[in-house]
């Protein structure tokens, strides 16, 4: 992820019952423990700004199962991927269950065989999926990679002369202007601007390069100014409260979450509302009549 997309190495994190030394010798009963599953979820730190995606071909493995209860506790958001109808309350709990029926395994048990490759398919399609939403591709394009070698080097030249139609050596001096920033040059190159410039718009932007190569500098500079501020209260039917979150759309496609708090109803406002909700007479609009 780090050189095909640009991310932070924190952004995408794995984790497997055992441990790293899992990956290459087997620890047995560790994917039983669920303290660790729920262990894991406390030293990673996750919270609301958090997916957590839970992995078990048989649906009940108890580290995963843990982990994914300790993610819901902690307010993060869950995905579940079983490879046979999961257990009514992981399917109740988890805010996505993406159930991939591929039958009997040739030999019975080996989960690592067609469980294991259909999961790694619908893993691939929801992280590219992500990227593509987080504006790391341009078309078909990773426009985020990072050259950390001859071949993505010559990679990143391709894409700037693919999207800009400028010949190898004008590629290659964008890029060398852009500092190596592939989404950068190729804004530079469209735009007509400055490596300055070009940064500032995609990160005001919010997205691929494609919506900002298809219009003027002005006209974007005027559109990438307008960052809104929303602020959304929310109480549901138990009387516990008042929610109210502050969030900054940056574009269509993100918001950032900059405060949320919780002020919950004192004894009288609680009586107040449930006398005004179950009144003897129903509440009707002045334009409606009951028939």
């Amino acid at each position: 992820m780090p050189s095909t997309f640009g991310t932070d190495p924190e952004m995408v994190v794995g984790i497997i019952a055992g441990g790293y030394r899992a990956l290459v010798r087997s620890v047995e009963g560790a994917e039983d423990d669920v303290n660790a599953g729920i262990g894991e979820m406390d030293t990673q730190r996750v919270g609301p700004n958090d997916v957590v995606m839970g992995i078990a071909a048989s649906g009940t493995t108890p580290f995963v199962r843990a982990a994914l209860g300790r993610a819901q506790a902690l307010g993060a958001r869950t995905i579940f991927f079983p490879a046979r109808e999961p257990p009514a309350l992981l399917k109740e709990t988890c805010d996505i269950c993406l159930t991939i029926l591929v039958g009997p395994e040739v030999i019975t048990g080996s989960t690592r065989m067609k469980a294991g490759t259909a999961t790694k398919l619908a893993l691939n399609t929801v992280t590219t999926g992500a990227m593509v939403r987080l504006g790391k591709a341009y078309g078909n394009l990773m426009v985020d990679l990072k050259a950390w070698n001859d071949k993505l080097t010559d990679r990143s030249e391709r894409i700037v002369m693919e999207t800009t139609g400028s010949d190898r050596a004008a590629a290659r001096a964008a890029l060398e202007a852009a500092e190596g920033g592939v989404k950068t040059a190729i804004v530079m190159v469209k735009l007509g601007v400055g490596r300055g410039e070009a940064e500032r718009l995609i990160d005001r932007s919010y997205g691929p390069p494609a919506r900002l190569a298809g219009r003027s500098a002005g006209h974007e500079r005027r559109v990438s100014e307008h960052a809104t501020l929303a602020v959304g209260l929310m109480s549901g039917t138990s009387l516990d409260g008042i929610d109210a979150a502050l969030v900054r759309f940056r574009g269509p496609t993100h918001c950032d979450l900059l405060h949320f708090v919780t002020r919950p109803y004192a004894a009288p406002e609680q009586s107040a509302i449930l006398e005004g909700s179950t009144g003897p007479e129903p509440r009707t609009s002045p334009s409606f009549t009951p028939s």
